[in-house]
Parts: structure tokens; sequence; C-alpha cells
């Protein structure tokens, strides 16, 4: 699909390997699928990150209201 996509002239070789970068980098689970968990463990990573950078205490695993507010938005998968 690659070949074709860049042989026709619909998308550059560049633009998507930063689209397979990128997904690759939100596909948490590594199943090749975006689902629910792989955004909750995305939003807990930058949380963590923002706490750290603001020198604050990072909390464990209290990702329980995330979860079911991404359940509440979503049918379980992105793509």
């Amino acid at each position: 699909m690659k070949f074709m996509m860049t042989t026709v002239g619909l998308v550059d070789e560049d633009t998507l390997d930063s689209l397979h970068r990128r997904f690759h980098a939100m596909d948490t689970e590594g199943n090749g699928q975006i689902t629910t968990n792989d955004i909750v463990e995305l939003a807990r990573r930058k949380k963590a990150e923002e706490d750290a950078l603001q020198g604050e205490a990072v909390p464990g695993a209290d990702d329980l209201d995330l979860r079911k507010e991404m359940k509440k938005q979503s049918s379980g998968r992105f793509m």
C-alpha cells in the first residue's frame, strides 16, 4: 500500500513514515491497534511527565477515573 500511495503521488514517503512512527508510539500495548488502554496509558505518562517537571510527586496507579471516562466516550478503539 505504501508503494502504491507514493508511486501515484498521493503522499510522500516522509509523511507515511512519520504517521507510522506516531501510530507505534501511541500503540503502547504493541497489538497493532490504538485502544482505550493505550490512550489511558499515554495520558498517565503525560501527567507523570508534567508532574515531574513541576517537581510534584507522581501518583501511583490512580487511573480508574480516567479509564471510566474514556469508556464513556468510546467504544474501546481509536483508529
